[in-house]
């Protein structure tokens, strides 16, 4: 990612204009729950942050005007218990290791990034050797 000049304080572009280009940069840079702020702020081609204020009122705001959910924090949504509950039920539905776009994918969890942080793990091989030796 390259810091972005292009665009500091482009008010001139239109709403759809910032939500399209934050999408496309969105996709092309995997950020399947939308790029962050601070990625943002460094993709070459993205309006200012000032620019993304101007028209939307907060970064949630353009996060969810371009179809983007928002994350939730973990703590007091799920118990470990219950996560690690919902992660052997995904397991049980490929029956084998979901990967990380079929985890992201389900609106019942969390991301893995923020799986692994929730559980103190480096990595979700170490979540599903331990979900493997309860089956």
């Amino acid at each position: 990612m390259s810091k972005n000049k292009e665009f500091t304080n482009n008010l001139d572009l239109t709403k759809e204009e910032v939500k399209r280009r934050y999408i496309e940069l969105s996709n092309r840079y995997c950020f399947p729950n939308g790029a962050t702020v601070k990625a943002t702020k460094q993709l070459k081609g993205m309006p200012s942050y000032r620019t993304i204020i101007n028209h939307f009122g907060s970064f949630t705001a353009l996060k969810q005007a371009c179809g983007y959910t928002r994350i939730h924090m973990l703590k007091g949504r799920f118990t470990k218990a219950e996560l690690l509950m919902l992660l052997k039920k995904e397991y049980l539905k490929y029956n084998r290791r979901p990967t990380t776009k079929e985890i992201n994918s389900n609106k019942e969890l969390p991301n893995q990034a923020s799986i692994k942080k929730f559980l103190g793990v480096r990595s979700l091989a170490d979540v599903w050797i331990r979900i493997e030796k309860k089956l």
